[in-house]
């Protein structure tokens, strides 16, 4: 945990087998991975917690999605997506962003939909992550269709 503070990450342990199952290393390492940029290493984080049977929190699970998407990895991505729906792991708001986000930049319509709809609490991030994921593909039509829906709904775009 000492080098993660010193910005050593690189030398600080992956994943410790003795380590309690809800420790702050084993439930965070992978934010400090994408918080470094470091994604590839966020994701091999993932790989191994699932390997020694380790229960990653949302943060670890925002944190993969993000690194995910970040490296086009729509495959492991969807691993994780997959592994949320089996665990019945509440998503969250922010885990809700992240699916969104990795389904819409990979064209994923249906999937981004149905994800974005799932969200009961829907925020200015949210609806920015179907935006933003839809415009880059230049979808415009779902960008003028979702963004007619959140000026109906009472969101304002940021200037």
């Amino acid at each position: 945990m000492a080098e993660m503070r010193r910005g050593q990450i690189t030398r600080a342990p992956i994943v410790q087998p003795n380590a309690p199952p809800r420790s702050g290393l084993r439930g965070h390492h992978d934010s400090y991975y994408t918080h470094s940029k470091l994604f590839t290493q966020a994701i091999q984080l993932f790989n191994q917690m699932m390997g020694l049977h380790v229960k990653p929190d949302n943060i670890t699970l925002m944190s993969v999605l993000f690194a995910c998407a970040q490296l086009g990895e729509l495959r492991q991505g969807s691993i994780v997506h997959d592994y949320i729906t089996r665990n019945r792991i509440k998503i969250d708001y922010f885990l809700v962003i992240e699916l969104v986000d990795l389904y819409a930049k990979y064209r994923h319509v249906e999937t981004a939909s149905n994800m974005f709809e799932s969200c009961k609490d829907k925020k200015f991030f949210t609806w920015n992550a179907m935006l933003v994921g839809f415009d880059i593909h230049g979808e415009g039509a779902i960008v003028l269709e979702y963004f007619s829906k959140m000026v109906a709904e009472g969101l304002k775009p940021e200037e």
